[in-house]
Parts: structure tokens; C-alpha cells; sequence
């Protein structure tokens, strides 16, 4: 996403304040443009204004996994798969959540539950997880 897309978006907000959409969008061009603050910001709003939108949830929790806020992005991820159960994405970046904390016990129940869902993801998280073991 360039600058421009950017500022276009940013401008969309400005007319719609309170749609969470439009911030999920931005917040995910911030999160993308490596714009972390921005990303976690536009990201939290997405989440107030629209609560019951897992990928806003999972977006917002991967901002502070890359900010190494772990906890807060564990968090985030978790109520993602409340409103989702079979959100893939969101077990795989809670798993990967748990392999940066080293908490193996946990990464173990993610990578079989992926492993029901969706073989790929769980041999992704399996690969990355052998990097602690």
C-alpha cells in the first residue's frame, strides 16, 4: 500500500469516524507501512467500533506481537477464536504468539488443534516451533 492509499483512507475516516471497517482498513495500511503506534491505534478503534469482527481482533494482535507485547497479543487472539472457533489464521498466529514466549505446552495444543483445521498451517507453526525445541 503506498502513501497515497494511505491518505486516502485516512481521509475516508475523517468522513466515517465511527466505522470499523474503514479503520480495520487503515489500520491494516499502518500495520503494513511498519507504522506500529498508528497500526495499534487505528487497529483498537476497528475493535470498539465493530467488537464482534475477529479479524480486527486477530490484526490488532498481531500489531503488538510485532511490538513484542505478547501478552496483550495472546489476548486479542483469544477472543478472535471466541467469536471464530475455526479462525485458522488467528490459532496460527496464537501459536506462534506462544512459540516467541517459549511456552511449549501451550504451542503443543495449538499445533493439534491446527492440525484438525488445517494441516498446512499446523506444519508452518510445527516448523517454526522447532526453532525453541
Amino acid at each position: 500500500m503506498t502513501n497515497n492509499d494511505i491518505q486516502k483512507l485516512e481521509e475516508l475516516v475523517k468522513s466515517l469516524p465511527d466505522n470499523g471497517k474503514l479503520r480495520l482498513a487503515l489500520g491494516k495500511a499502518y500495520l503494513a507501512a511498519s507504522e506500529l503506534e498508528n497500526a495499534i491505534k487505528e487497529l483498537e478503534l476497528a475493535v470498539e467500533y465493530d467488537s464482534d469482527n475477529p479479524e480486527a481482533l486477530l490484526k490488532l494482535g498481531n500489531a503488538l506481537a510485532e511490538k513484542k507485547d505478547y501478552e496483550l497479543a495472546i489476548g486479542n487472539y483469544r477472543k478472535a477464536l471466541n467469536i471464530d472457533s475455526y479462525y485458522v489464521e488467528a490459532f496460527y498466529c496464537l501459536g506462534m504468539a506462544y512459540v516467541d514466549t517459549n511456552n511449549k505446552e501451550e504451542v503443543e495444543k495449538i499445533i493439534k488443534r491446527l492440525e484438525q483445521l488445517h494441516p498446512i498451517w499446523a506444519q508452518g507453526l510445527k516448523s517454526y516451533y522447532s526453532k525453541i525445541l
